[in-house]
């Protein structure tokens, strides 16, 4: 029998994504870090996003360096999320990474 999400468990990660501005992208290491309620590795944040509710705007989470890890998975859900973010005004490489220098939001203190 397949399990529900257990949405309860991310909360801290999805709360702290609904935080991500328009047109900005923080990295699974980011949101690991900066979730302080629940300690996280940026793999369980991947975990996290890949059941995340529809209101958590996942396309916005993406590698260290720029890349939409989502396609090793799923390179149908890859294009959806370049194509999200791209209608954000998020530029990409060349080579197919979010421009990262520039679309990274920089959190300089830790709220709370």
């Amino acid at each position: 029998m397949i399990q529900p999400p257990r949405y309860d468990l991310y909360q801290p990660i999805y709360d702290f994504v609904r935080r991500v501005p328009y047109g900005r992208v923080v990295s699974y290491g980011q949101v690991a870090d900066w979730v302080t309620e629940v300690r996280f590795t940026p793999r369980q944040v991947g975990v996290a996003m890949s059941v995340c509710p529809l209101d958590v705007p996942w396309q916005r989470v993406v590698g260290s360096d720029g890349r939409l890890l989502i396609a090793k998975r799923n390179p149908a859900m890859a294009v959806q999320q370049r194509q999200k973010l791209e209608a954000e005004g998020v530029g990409f490489t060349e080579d197919g990474r979010v421009d990262i220098e520039r679309y990274r939001w920089l959190i300089y203190e830790k709220e709370g």
